[in-house]
């Protein structure tokens, strides 16, 4: 429960609510365009944020047994990246350690594979294929 300090009129109950709304959406807007700036380059401070907590939870699904770390890699990265697909195969060229070839369609064919549902057991890894599929018919 919120305390409403008594100042004077100014600030009454109301007042109070309505300054803490704003101060709410105002700091909403703010984080949101912070992530649209942080996340929507390519080799932004944002980006290998999202890189390393991609990194941390397929080490950690590979620690689990799910299934191995590039496997888990690319579905984290593919899912995490779901709304912005033209990030993807950066993003994965940066983290690392998955396959990379000289045409962007043998690329999404070879990360394709690796999270494949029958060679993938890992419970996003058909999801991961969604997101991935559109990107063999971009050149």
């Amino acid at each position: 429960r919120h305390r409403v300090p008594n100042s004077g009129p100014s600030w009454g109950r109301e007042n109070f609510f309505a300054r803490s709304c704003e101060q709410q959406r105002n700091a909403a807007a703010a984080a949101e365009e912070r992530e649209e700036h942080n996340f929507g380059g390519t080799h932004s401070s944002g980006s290998a944020f999202l890189v390393a907590d991609c990194k941390a939870d397929a080490k950690r699904d590979a620690d689990k047994g799910v299934c191995d770390y590039a496997q888990a890699l690319v579905v984290h990265i593919a899912i995490r990246f779901e709304n912005r697909p033209q990030d993807i195969l950066s993003t994965m060229e940066r983290a690392g350690g998955l396959p990379s070839t000289g045409s962007q369609h043998s690329t999404v064919k070879a990360i394709m594979r690796l999270c494949h549902p029958d060679k993938c057991k890992h419970p996003e890894a058909k999801r991961a294929m969604q997101v991935l599929s559109p990107l063999l018919n971009r050149q």
